[in-house]
């Protein structure tokens, strides 16, 4: 049985960066942080451009969780459209309040709007190159 599904984001080095952008952006609260170099054994292996990265961290947003980590510069991080955060939002205000912060530096898809399907509904690349939809569903 699935207990829970959680996003795993991959980055190419700016991992911290963006875990400072969700935490101030999101609120989201840092429950797990590893770095490259604190793995244990890794010793003189570990590249010293490696070392200060994000191996593995894990962020509170919500009530939901999402992981994520530097890769290792051996294997290439690829952006594009194929997958999207989606983040439901509790008040309308907080769709526009993200969208502004969210895609500073990055490609706004669809700016904040009320839609037919009765939502306040944006879409968003980030700097990062990490897709995001943000909803908010209002009362029928």
């Amino acid at each position: 049985m699935i207990t829970a599904v959680h996003p795993y984001l991959n980055f190419a080095g700016d991992a911290s960066e963006a875990i400072a952008l969700y935490t101030e952006a999101l609120g989201a609260e840092v429950v797990e942080l590893m770095r490259w170099g604190q793995m244990p054994g890794g010793g003189d292996e570990i590249p010293a451009a490696l070392a200060d990265r994000v191996m593995h961290a894990t962020l509170r947003i919500g009530e939901g969780t999402v992981m994520l980590s530097d890769m290792p510069p051996q294997f290439e991080r690829r952006s594009g459209n194929h997958n999207h955060v989606i983040l439901q939002c509790s008040d309308a205000a907080d769709v526009d309040r993200i969208f502004a912060k969210l895609s500073v530096g990055g490609e706004p898809r669809m700016p904040p709007d009320d839609t037919f399907w009765n939502a306040r509904y944006a879409e968003l690349v980030d700097r990062f190159g990490i897709g995001w939809k943000l909803n908010h569903s209002r009362a029928r």
